[in-house]
């Protein structure tokens, strides 16, 4: 087996848990040219990546928060990108890998279960434009294309199911 790498911050018995952080490189350098070709001046890029296997599956990307201690609520995980001025701000890629022979990759978004009196939401909001003449974004959803050309069982797109929660008491609430 190849060698490991672990970062750990030691425990503590009075107040807040060390942090890990990490920071990539940031430059103040104006953007230029080199000939025709341009110089960029973006800030240094952080890339995280499993291993690969030759024969079999390659490793698995676990991003977790620990659970909660008596009294409190597990962690949150939060993705941002950063604000910008003149151009447009970054965004958020979920992708999945493709297969040669079987099903790409499935996306799953599910909210955990509770005793409250409401089970968790999945908002989902489109961007809002300030502008005089601006239209706010658009929430748009896709089925997967059937792409095969074959007559017999290829080429149907995918469907797109939205079903309420099944109500298992007398109360039905809408």
């Amino acid at each position: 087996a190849a060698g490991d790498i672990s970062l750990r911050v030691g425990e503590g018995y009075h107040g807040s848990a060390g942090n890990i952080t990490i920071f990539s490189g940031m430059t103040h350098g104006k953007p230029s040219r080199r000939g025709s070709k341009p110089i960029p001046t973006n800030g240094g890029l952080v890339t995280i990546k499993t291993g690969y296997s030759a024969e079999t599956n390659s490793g698995d990307f676990i991003v977790n928060t620990a659970d909660a201690g008596k009294k409190g609520e597990s962690g949150h995980v939060q993705m941002s990108t950063g604000i910008s001025t003149d151009g447009e701000a970054g965004y958020v890629k979920m992708l999945t890998g493709s297969s040669e022979n079987d099903s790409g990759g499935h996306i799953e978004m599910s909210v955990g279960s509770g005793k409250g009196v409401l089970g968790g939401d999945i908002v989902l909001y489109a961007g809002e434009s300030t502008s005089d003449i601006g239209v706010g974004g658009r929430v748009r959803l896709f089925g997967g294309t059937g792409s095969s050309s074959s007559r017999k069982e290829g080429g149907k797109g995918g469907i797109i199911q939205i079903v309420g929660g099944k109500a298992y008491g007398e109360n039905k609430m809408t």
